[in-house]
């Protein structure tokens, strides 16, 4: 991707080579945030790296999963401009929604995923802590932080 300190430069610069290797059913919504995230406001990330990030959320889906979808590449983008490991952000994302079923809370579609993702971003890729038997919320150990009711 181009170099350059305008950000709207940049902004055009991914949109353009996003949208001019998707076919036209993509929604485009989905690829200006990605462009938004990955263009406009800081360095510039790999597009090959995108695509391989995005590759990886897909593969690792379950069948139903909103990550078979466009998504995937908002996903992608919020992960790398963190500097997280995927396919942990990604193991995360699906023991917090399966930690929502448990609550008998929404877990499925995009909405439960965006959720645990944004979750996840929050906790720098480390595992959220969970309430203890007392009803405060305790570590996990790895230093994540704790949610405060």
């Amino acid at each position: 991707m181009a170099r350059t300190a305008d950000p709207i430069e940049r902004y055009l610069v991914v949109f353009d080579r996003l949208r001019t290797d998707k076919r036209w059913h993509v929604n485009m919504a989905a690829f200006r945030y990605v462009a938004l995230t990955l263009g406009a406001v800081g360095p510039t990330i790999d597009y090959d790296h995108l695509e391989e990030v995005a590759a990886g959320l897909k593969r690792r889906a379950r069948w139903t999963s909103p990550l078979k979808s466009e998504v995937r590449y908002v996903v992608a983008a919020m992960i790398l401009r963190r500097g997280l490991d995927p396919a942990e952000v990604h193991r995360i994302v699906y023991e917090t929604r399966d930690a929502f079923k448990s609550k008998k809370l929404p877990s499925r579609g995009v909405g439960p995923t965006l959720a645990a993702l944004l979750l996840a971003l929050h906790g720098n890729a480390r595992r959220y802590p969970t309430p203890t038997s007392n009803g405060s919320h305790g570590s996990t150990g790895s230093g994540a932080r704790t949610i405060s009711g």
